[in-house]
């Protein structure tokens, strides 16, 4: 089985690279244009390097011709998320996302997994968890962006491709950047963090589970047609995420025990009640429906190389500028 995947050289995406190679699978890694040369760069026997431009799908449909199926995995986020700015998160989160499928469709692919984000279902949940059935009601520019998608990639994909979207909340790794990096720098200075009264709940996803969910998305004949939200099993509260972080750099984490409601004054005072809401509000997902039908390894080891010579670095030599950085990396959602 060959399985495409935009946005290789992204956080995610070089991990699910590897991911993939470990199973034994022959990967395509798809990686924006720098130069001229659009010729296919063989790595090894099961990694083909492909440089595409998402303005010219014949390039893309060269790319995906012979993959069983692509992960798409290409998306516009930025930390503040303006409603003005949605015409651009649409040239990307929308226009980019019908560009893969239509030239998927050309090329003969079987079936597309899109990497959606629950801030399709909106910023916070109140008493009980975001379920799959539960309805869309995205509230920033990069949520309804990412609804707009999965619409059009339903309609994209009718008696053309299988699809399987998925939901993931913050996805989790030791090296993830934006917010957890901010932690994790205050926690190595040693630096206090007034969060040991925060009592939430905030569902995440670890790097390597996302990678097995998407890999269970385009093997599993029943996901066909579904939206699924993903995510670790049991939620973490904001003390005890900067508690795991600590223990993956092996730091005690300074928590102060400051009441909630001086942090909400505080964040209004200050201007950062989005960020309040991130530490402190309630983000819970109830993946059980999800879990019953994917079946997660959820021991799956951090992708590592087993097919030699792997050389996943080339992947990252020409980044790519709109991959996901957004919900991997900071408490977005």
């Amino acid at each position: 089985m060959r399985i495409a995947v935009t946005g290789a050289n992204g956080y995610v995406g070089s991990a699910l690279c590897q991911y993939l190679l470990d199973q034994g699978l022959k990967v395509t890694a798809l990686i924006r244009q720098h130069r001229q040369s659009t010729s296919p760069e063989l790595v090894n026997n099961h990694l083909r390097l492909e440089k595409v431009d998402y303005q010219a799908p014949s390039s893309l449909v060269r790319a995906l011709t012979g993959a069983d199926a692509v992960i798409h995995l290409i998306a516009k986020t930025h930390a503040k998320d303006a409603l003005s700015e949605i015409d651009e998160y649409r040239a990307t989160n929308l226009g980019i996302s019908q560009v893969v499928a239509q030239a998927a469709a050309q090329a003969g692919v079987k079936r597309l997994v899109f990497l959606s984000s629950i801030k399709v279902n909106g910023e916070h949940t109140g008493p009980t968890p975001f379920r799959n059935s539960d309805q869309p009601a995205p509230t920033t520019a990069y949520g309804i962006s990412k609804l707009e998608a999965e619409q059009a990639l339903a309609q994209c994909c009718q008696n053309q491709l299988e699809l399987v979207i998925l939901r993931p909340p913050l996805i989790y790794s030791a090296d993830a950047k934006g917010n957890i990096s901010a932690l994790k720098n205050a926690i190595l200075r040693g630096w206090p963090l007034p969060l040991a009264r925060i009592d939430n709940k905030r569902s995440i996803i670890d790097l390597n589970l996302l990678c097995d969910y998407l890999y269970k998305s385009c093997i599993t004949a029943e996901a066909n047609g579904k939206t699924l939200l993903i995510s670790n099993h049991h939620p973490a509260s904001t003390p005890e995420l900067v508690q795991r972080i600590g223990t993956d750099i092996a730091r005690q984490p300074l928590l102060l025990p400051v009441p909630t409601p001086l942090l909400k004054v505080a964040s209004k005072l200050l201007g950062k009640q989005e960020q309040f809401t991130k530490l402190c509000g309630n983000l819970e997902i109830d993946p059980t429906e999800t879990e019953h039908l994917l079946q997660p390894n959820t021991d799956s080891p951090q992708p590592h190389s087993t097919h030699k010579p792997t050389n996943l670095s080339q992947l990252k030599s020409s980044p790519d500028q709109a991959q996901t950085k957004p919900q991997d990396t900071s408490f977005q959602p």
